[in-house]
C-alpha cells in the first residue's frame, strides 16, 4: 500500500490487512516543515532483547535526553509500528507529543541521542553482514 494518510486512524484502516512481516514504513519530511519525533529501530537481533526490553530501552534513552534538554517526554504518546522479520525487530516509533520546527532540528536532537548512546555499552551490538561486522545501536542513525 502506497498511501499518504491524514491521521493514524486512516493509516490503520489502510494497512490493517497487511501482516506485520510484510509492512515497511517510510516517512519523507521536507525541510522547513514541522515534524513529530520519530525513530527507526531497525535490524535488531531478537536474541538481544525481548520486545518489552527493546521498547523500555528506547524510551529510557529518549526520555533521558529529553530531560537533559528540558523537554517533556510522554512515552504514552508514542506509537510503535512493527514490521518485524523472522530474526530481527524492525520498528518505527512516532511520538505525537514532541514536534520539531524542521527535520534539521530533529537531526540535532538525534546527534545528542547518539552521544548519549556512546556512553551506554548495553545499547550497542555488532551486526554481521556478508562482508564485515558493523557496530550498531538500537536506533538507526543512517536515516537522514
Amino acid at each position: 500500500v502506497y498511501a499518504s494518510c491524514k491521521n493514524a486512524c486512516s493509516f490503520w484502516i489502510a494497512t490493517e490487512s497487511i501482516s506485520p512481516t510484510e509492512k515497511a514504513f517510510y516517512e519523507v519530511v521536507s525541510d522547513g516543515v514541522k515534524c513529530r519525533l520519530f525513530a527507526d529501530l531497525d535490524d535488531i537481533p531478537k536474541t538481544l532483547f525481548t520486545p518489552e526490553q527493546l521498547e523500555e530501552n528506547a524510551h529510557k534513552v529518549i526520555g533521558d535526553v529529553c530531560a537533559t534538554l528540558g523537554v517533556v517526554y510522554d512515552r504514552t504518546r508514542s506509537n510503535i509500528l512493527k514490521a518485524d522479520k523472522k530474526d530481527t525487530y524492525s520498528w518505527h516509533m512516532v511520538n505525537t507529543g514532541i514536534v520539531f520546527a524542521t527535520i534539521t532540528e530533529q537531526a540535532k536532537f538525534w546527534e545528542v541521542v547518539y552521544r548519549e548512546l556512546d556512553k551506554r555499552d548495553e545499547m550497542w551490538f555488532i551486526a554481521e553482514t556478508e562482508k564485515s561486522y558493523i557496530p550498531k545501536t538500537i536506533f538507526d542513525f543512517s536515516i537522514k
